[in-house]
This record gives C-alpha cells, sequence and structure tokens, in this order.
C-alpha cells in the first residue's frame, strides 16, 4: 500500500472518531429551528385508505395461507 493510500485512510479514520466526540462537545444554546408542518402533506383524509389497504392485504395473505393447494377440478 502506497503512502498516500495509508494517509488517506488514516485521514478517513481519524475524522470517523473525531466527529461524533466534535458533535457531542459542541455547545448547545437551547434554542432549535422549528417549523409548522401541519397538513403540509396533503395526505390528511387518506388515513381509511391506508386502514383499508392493509386489511385487503391481511386478508389476502390469509386466504391464500388457508388454501390446501387442491386444486383439482371437480367436474367430471
Amino acid at each position: 500500500m502506497k503512502l498516500p493510500a495509508k494517509l488517506l485512510y488514516a485521514f478517513a479514520m481519524a475524522s470517523m472518531v473525531a466527529a461524533p466526540v466534535a458533535a457531542s462537545a459542541a455547545p448547545l444554546d437551547g434554542a432549535r429551528a422549528t417549523s409548522t408542518a401541519k397538513d403540509r402533506n396533503g395526505l390528511l383524509g387518506t388515513d381509511w385508505l391506508i386502514g383499508f389497504v392493509a386489511l385487503a392485504v391481511a386478508i389476502g395473505a390469509i386466504i391464500v395461507i388457508s388454501s390446501d393447494g387442491n386444486d383439482t377440478p371437480v367436474s367430471p
């Protein structure tokens, strides 16, 4: 391994160790940037739709699992 590659790996390892330490040592002033996101996603009235799709998937899974695999025709 050449010297520039070793230096690059050493720098990468040092930055991986130093980043969390520097982040935990950063002073907090207690103020956080906040924004209101109430009703911003446009999915306000679709809770029932998500529940209906989940119910349909669950019922379909139960039907597939409970089938015995006997698909022989009953007509002569």
